[in-house]
């Protein structure tokens, strides 16, 4: 097996740092990538982290980065648990639900919001999926982002 050490990479035709990794691990991109009509199509920070998981019944994560776990605080409340924390707590957190499988149910009826409840904290941060009603409810698809 063969390891390969750099901190950074860069296209041999551009004074750009293509990717910067740091010591932590974080990797940034430093240029954009441009489709063929010279449209940006990726560059800046991945997500530090992502999750799509089911929030009905028994909690199971269906696929995710750096998430080691989820758990079920309550109706609708869910802490999303970081493998790897994040520097601190000041990041930004993005997300979207399904509340279910009947598309007349989910118009207008799902929001994420992050919790009232807790602080994010650098090991987790914890959401709430209310309703169109303003009522917490367990959603079928809860996908959470965190970008640091």
């Amino acid at each position: 097996m063969s390891e390969l050490k750099v901190t950074t990479l860069k296209h041999a035709d551009s004074a750009v740092d293509s990717i910067v990794m740091a010591s932590s691990g974080a990797v940034a991109f430093g240029g954009a990538i441009t489709d063929s009509a010279g449209v940006a199509v990726k560059g800046g920070v991945p997500a530090q982290a992502w999750v799509n998981f089911n929030g009905q019944g028994t909690v199971a994560i269906r696929a995710s980065f750096n998430v080691s776990s989820i758990t079920d605080n309550a109706v609708g409340d869910y802490s999303v648990n970081f493998t790897t924390a994040m520097v601190d707590a000041n990041y930004a957190l993005g997300g979207s639900t399904q509340l279910d499988l009947n598309s007349a149910n989910n118009v207008g009826n799902s929001a994420l919001s992050i919790s009232r409840f807790a602080a994010l904290t650098a090991g987790s941060c914890r959401v709430v999926c209310v309703g169109g009603d303003g009522n917490v409810r367990d959603h079928l698809v809860v996908a959470v982002s965190i970008f640091s």
